[in-house]
């Protein structure tokens, strides 16, 4: 799976948590809420379910993964 990187203002907002995220789930909820311009709950609905399709390949799968992270401006970066 491609590694995530925040970039830019999302960068620096990470940096100044006090105290720093450790949950995932509350983590892509906040940046989903501050840098993204779709409904959060959405998005996070997806993304937890999004699973692998039997027979599809794996560029597909991540193809598909990375048009949620474009919704919610999160940049995927390898």
């Amino acid at each position: 799976m491609p590694k995530l990187n925040l970039h830019s203002q999302a960068k620096e907002w990470f940096k100044k948590l006090n105290p720093p995220l450790t949950d995932w789930t509350v983590l892509k909820t906040m940046i989903i809420q501050k840098f993204g311009d779709v409904d959060a709950n959405e998005i996070c609905v997806k993304l937890d379910a999004i699973k692998q399709k039997p027979r599809e390949r794996v560029e597909k799968y991540f193809e598909r993964l990375d048009k949620l992270f474009q919704r919610g401006k999160i940049r995927d970066v390898e």
